[in-house]
């Protein structure tokens, strides 16, 4: 790959070394927190702890953890809550569970929603190309299963299910797409997938869309920054209109016979991917699927984390799992 500038991809701080190393730009993070403490950015008297653990300290592609958010039910009363397995945006490029904007939007999913979110750190490209990312989400979702397997064997009273939902935004969004495809048919136990939710799924194809065109300046996601990214995520000798990428091109019929849980997809209205998205909802429907399109029309490219706007605030609704 030819040397970058930020004028070619739109990336602030991004540098190109190699088709196969780049130096990320500096995002602020945060640790986490293992010890109940108020929310300061609310009035709110609940209180959320987290903790990071290790999924696979060597795997195939880099060390693989997550970050558990505990709601203050889980803590003090061990209360058996909902999960959220939640997988980040960045384009498979920058990002991850300790970004600052990723921590404190979990922190408060979790304390909103009176869920155990865990966060998943998932491999990077381009030095981990896709299928990594999609190979480490299946692998921490078997660590979630094998947990609350081992869990369940010291309980006295009849085994029971652990309701879990998928959620992902952007790139997170674009991985719980092909997770929920790969696990469609897997036993699962103790887990029960209640749904899926895709804030803004990450997808592209070949061929423009015309919300594409219309939003190639984007200040957000720009096409060239779409487009670059695509690059450096996809295998060397795939180009945007790959599954990977663009699940459009497969006709719907050949998702009617994959049992997939049912779906909440939540759209910008003002996103670059916007059209991709809804048209993803039709492909969805289309082959009988159970899916909830939501669209806010003046909402850009990852809304929910800069600046926590009335749409934003719909994210944390308590009844968010009743809308899917």
């Amino acid at each position: 790959m030819a040397t970058l500038t930020q004028a070619d991809h739109g990336i602030p701080g991004l540098v190109f070394h190699s088709d196969d190393a780049v130096t990320r730009p500096p995002v602020p993070t945060l640790p986490a927190s293992p010890h109940l403490h108020p929310q300061s950015s609310s009035s709110s008297p609940s209180l959320v702890a987290s903790k990071d653990v290790t999924i696979q300290p060597s795997s195939s592609s880099c060390f693989l953890w997550a970050r558990i958010f505990l709601p203050r039910a889980a803590v003090a009363t061990h209360k058996k809550l909902p999960i959220v397995v939640y997988f980040h945006g960045g384009g498979f490029v920058i990002y991850s569970c300790a970004s600052s904007v990723y921590h404190r939007f979990c922190e408060r999913l979790a304390k909103d929603t009176n869920t155990i979110v865990v966060l998943v750190e998932y491999s990077l490209a381009p030095e981990h190309r896709l299928f990594a990312a999609y190979e480490d989400a299946l692998m921490a979702l078997k660590w979630v299963q094998m947990e609350l397997a081992s869990v369940e064997v010291g309980r006295s009273c009849e085994p029971c299910c652990f309701t879990l939902l998928l959620m992902g935004d952007s790139a997170g969004g674009n991985i719980v797409h092909h997770l929920s495809l790969r696990v469609a048919h897997m036993d699962l136990k103790p887990l029960k997938i209640l749904g899926q939710i895709l804030v803004q799924p990450f997808f592209a194809g070949i061929a423009r869309t015309s919300q594409e065109l219309l939003l190639a300046n984007d200040k957000i996601l720009p096409l060239k920054t779409n487009d670059i990214l695509w690059k450096l995520a996809l295998p060397k000798d795939a180009d945007r209109d790959h599954p990977m990428c663009n699940p459009l091109l497969s006709p719907s019929s050949n998702l009617k016979d994959i049992c997939l849980p049912k779906a909440l997809i939540i759209v910008g209205g003002r996103d670059t991917v916007c059209e991709r998205q809804v048209q993803y909802s039709k492909l969805l429907k289309d082959a009988g699927k159970d899916i909830k399109l939501i669209v806010y029309e003046e909402a850009r490219h990852a809304f929910q984390l800069f600046g926590f706007n009335q749409e934003a605030d719909l994210l944390f609704d308590e009844k968010m799992a009743s809308k899917i």
